[in-house]
C-alpha cells in the first residue's frame, strides 16, 4: 500500500509539556518525514505546522483559571471526562474513514493501538505509604477513573496491539490485560538536534543569564508531581551539601509548590532552591546544571532522564520502570534511593573528581547516540503496518 493511502490519528489530551506530548509531536513529526498523512487529535492548540483537530470544549476548560484545589480537581476532572467521551466519538468517526487509531495514554475508550506512557493500578501498587494514605487515593474521582479507564480499554475487542514505553511497563501491562492481544515495548527516545552539549563558554554565559555563577554546583530537577517524584529528598538533601550547591526545579503542575517551599525554610535552605515553575523550553536547564536529579518512587520512561544525558548532564535516578535501560551504572550516572543522605552522597561521588565528571558528561552525550526518534517512529510504524497486513521494510 502506498504511504499517502495510509492516514494515522494521534490521540493525546495536555500534549504541552508532558513527556507523553513529546512522543505524539516527535514521533508524528519523524512520520509525516516518511510520507504518511497523521493528525493529531487533543484539546488545546499546538503548532500550526501539525494537523490538529480540538475536541469540543478543549480549550474553554484549559483556560478556566481555577483557584484553589477544588476548582482545580473539578477542572482536571472535567477535562478527563470531556475529552474521553467526545475523543471516542471522534476517533470511531476517523476509524470508518479508514485512520489507524493510536490511542496514547488511554485518553479515550477505543483504538487500534493502545500506547501505555502510565499504568496508573502499577503506581498505586508501587506507592510505599501506608495502607490507610494508600486507600485514601482512590477517594479521588480521577485516579479512580484512569484506573477503571485502564482496565476496561485493554479489554475492549477493537483494540488490536497494545504498546508500552519500556519492558517493565509492558509487564505491568500484561497484568491488567488477560486478552491475547499483540503487545510490544517501544522505547522513547530524545530530539538529538534539541538536546545537545554546549562548551564552557556557552554554559557561562546561560548560567549568567540566569543569576548563577560559574563556581555554583547546579543540581537539576524537573517534574510535575513532586510528591511521586520524591522532590522532598533532594530539598532534604541540601542540608548534607556545601553552600555553593544550589536545587533548580523545573515543572510542578498539580503540586503545591508552597508545602516544598515551606520544608525549604524549615531546613534553611531556601535561599538555595529556585523555583522556575512549567516552562516551555528546557534545554538550557539541562546544559547549564552539573548534576540531573529524580528520586521518584515510580516511572514507566522518564524522557527528562535521556534528555539531560542528552545535553551532557549526567543523572542520578531511582531504579524503576524504564530508566535502567538508558542509566548505566558508574558510566553516565548513578541510582539512587528515596534517602537524602543517599542522594547527598552520590553527588558528591559525582562531583568530587573533575577528571572523572568530565569523562562522565561524555559517556552521558554518547549513551544517547541509539535513542533518537527516528528509530522509535520506525518501530511504531511497524506497528501500523502489522495492523494494517502491510509487508514491513
Amino acid at each position: 500500500m502506498d504511504k499517502k493511502n495510509i492516514d494515522i490519528l494521534q490521540i493525546g489530551r495536555d500534549i504541552s509539556n508532558t513527556g507523553g506530548g513529546t512522543v505524539i509531536l516527535e514521533t508524528t513529526n519523524e512520520l509525516i518525514s516518511q510520507g504518511y498523512n497523521v493528525e493529531i487529535l487533543t484539546d488545546s492548540l499546538i503548532d500550526e505546522k501539525y494537523k490538529t483537530k480540538i475536541i469540543p470544549l478543549g480549550n474553554v476548560l484549559l483556560n478556566w483559571e481555577a483557584k484553589n484545589k477544588i476548582s482545580k480537581t473539578i477542572r482536571h476532572l472535567l477535562q478527563i471526562v470531556t475529552f474521553m467521551f467526545f475523543g471516542t466519538i471522534i476517533a470511531r468517526k476517523y476509524q470508518k474513514e479508514g485512520y489507524v487509531v493510536v490511542n496514547h495514554n488511554i485518553e479515550i475508550l477505543g483504538g487500534d493501538l493502545l500506547v501505555f506512557h502510565n499504568v496508573f493500578l502499577a503506581e498505586w501498587l508501587k506507592d510505599k505509604r501506608k495502607i490507610p494514605e494508600k486507600l485514601y487515593r482512590w477517594i479521588n474521582p480521577i485516579f479512580t477513573l484512569r484506573i477503571i479507564r485502564e482496565i476496561i480499554a485493554v479489554r475492549l475487542k477493537g483494540v488490536k496491539s497494545i504498546i508500552a514505553v519500556s519492558p517493565i511497563t509492558l509487564e505491568e501491562v500484561v497484568k491488567i490485560s488477560p486478552l491475547k492481544k499483540r503487545k510490544s515495548a517501544i522505547n522513547n527516545g530524545v530530539n538529538l538536534k534539541k538536546f545537545h552539549s554546549i562548551d564552557c563558554q556557552s554554559t557561562r554565559k546561560i548560567r549568567e543569564s540566569h543569576n548563577f555563577l560559574v563556581e555554583d554546583k547546579l543540581l537539576l530537577f524537573v517534574g510535575h508531581e513532586y510528591e511521586r517524584k520524591g522532590l522532598s529528598f533532594l530539598i532534604e538533601a541540601l542540608v548534607y551539601l556545601p553552600k555553593n550547591y544550589k536545587l533548580i526545579v523545573v515543572g510542578g503542575r498539580g503540586s503545591s509548590q508552597q508545602k516544598y517551599e515551606t520544608l525549604a525554610q524549615n531546613l534553611k535552605v531556601e535561599k538555595r532552591v529556585f523555583f522556575k515553575g512549567t516552562q516551555k523550553e528546557i534545554v538550557e536547564y539541562f546544559q547549564m546544571s552539573d548534576v540531573f536529579i529524580l528520586p521518584s518512587a515510580y516511572e514507566t520512561w522518564a524522557l527528562v532522564g535521556l534528555e539531560s544525558l542528552a545535553c551532557g548532564t549526567p543523572v542520578l535516578m531511582t531504579n524503576t520502570g524504564g530508566i535502567k535501560e538508558y542509566l548505566i551504572e558508574g558510566y553516565n550516572g548513578y541510582f539512587i534511593e528515596q534517602k537524602s543522605e543517599d542522594i547527598a552522597e552520590k553527588i558528591i561521588l559525582i562531583l568530587k573528581n573533575e577528571e572523572k565528571y568530565r569523562i562522565m558528561r561524555l559517556n552521558a552525550r554518547f549513551s544517547t547516540k541509539d535513542f533518537g526518534w527516528a528509530s522509535v517512529a520506525k518501530k511504531y510504524r511497524d506497528e501500523i503496518l502489522n495492523f494494517k497486513g502491510e509487508n514491513i521494510d
